[in-house]
């Protein structure tokens, strides 16, 4: 019966997009025009994130992009492949989603401007999932080959989708800025599953992300905040992590990076406010490779069932190829 409260309400009302505790490890999840700040000619991530284990069945997410650079002077290209796939608990929904993106730099001085777009496709998908009048009273169980009695398209529909977005990267002395902004979902596609007549269009997204580098004594410190509005739900991640270099002996450093980051509900629509997740994260950047890893420590009224587990996270990132940064010179030429 939960089970089936669930998918109905899912099959019937507006879907919702992913939510990563490392939001940052994923760039091309991130914002469409990021990649274009890139400072590696290849790039690749994936990110798997489990949650709600202790509430019975948990959801499941993995995602990832890979990236690749093409050079042209101060001005580059940058085109990014992303996918991920998203299982949610008893309900046997999967949503599906693959984008291929391209995104263009350009040098101003010290400001580094990058706009991008993603076109690809959404999939809602359910695994024999249940229904009220599938129960069989003789057995004491339910039966797929009975009618569900629900007016459904099929068990699967799919999409077309369009994103974009638009980032500045600021260079101030050894302080380095970044801000962007998203658009998702333009097209608003229509991915439900039911023919009952309520709108089943993808609710367009908006999304915020700002960054700063600041290099101390020993570290970096890195500021971020993460914003999201999709219809009347919005949230937001505030906190920061640290990069520490390892006194190892050799040529190859080790990188080790913890951080603290705080996930709240809020909406302006009707003052509501609440708490969600306290996130713990370290990550170890080793060669090209870049481990993440990072836990949910839920704070909000569902802890009383929760016990304060949320949902764990462990991404992996690789590198390749340092690209240096063009600067301008100004060479004066002799009249004659």
């Amino acid at each position: 019966m939960l089970s089936t409260f669930v998918l109905g309400i899912i099959l019937c009302s507006n879907a919702q997009d992913l939510h990563f505790t490392q939001f940052f490890r994923l760039p091309g999840q991130l914002n469409p025009a990021i990649q274009g700040n890139a400072l590696y000619q290849w790039q690749a991530a994936v990110d798997y994130r489990q949650q709600w284990n202790s509430l019975g069945a948990p959801y499941t997410t993995l995602a990832g992009d890979v990236a690749y650079r093409f050079n042209r002077g101060f001005d580059h290209f940058s085109s990014t492949f992303t996918w991920s796939t998203d299982k949610s608990g008893y309900a046997r929904l999967q949503m599906n989603r693959l984008h291929a993106g391209l995104a263009y730099q350009h040098q101003w001085e010290h400001c580094y401007i990058s706009i991008g777009a993603q076109l690809g496709l959404l999939q809602a998908k359910t695994h024999d999932a249940t229904f009220p009048k599938q129960y069989n009273n003789t057995s004491g169980f339910f039966d797929l080959s009975l009618n569900n009695g629900e007016n459904l398209y099929s068990n699967a529909r799919t999409a077309p989708d369009l994103n974009s977005g638009i980032a500045a990267n600021v260079n101030a002395g050894q302080i380095k800025i970044l801000l962007a902004y998203g658009l998702y979902h333009i097209n608003q596609p229509s991915i439900s599953l039911t023919q009952s007549g309520i709108d089943g269009r993808y609710p367009l997204r908006q999304q915020i992300f700002a960054k700063g580098t600041i290099p101390l004594a020993n570290i970096t410190f890195n500021p971020m905040l993460f914003y999201s509005r999709q219809t009347k739900a919005e949230e937001y991640i505030i906190g920061a992590s640290a990069d520490y270099r390892l006194p190892v002996a050799g040529e190859i450093p080790i990188t080790l990076s913890p951080g603290l980051f705080w996930r709240s509900n809020v909406s302006l629509y009707t003052s509501f406010f609440s708490t969600d997740a306290l996130m713990i994260y370290t990550g170890l950047l080793y060669r090209w490779f870049d481990l993440g890893l990072s836990y949910d420590l839920n704070v909000s009224g569902l802890r009383k069932v929760s016990h304060y587990r949320g949902g764990f996270e462990l991404s992996l990132a690789y590198h390749y190829k340092t690209l240096h940064e063009y600067k301008q010179i100004t060479v004066p030429c002799i009249r004659y």
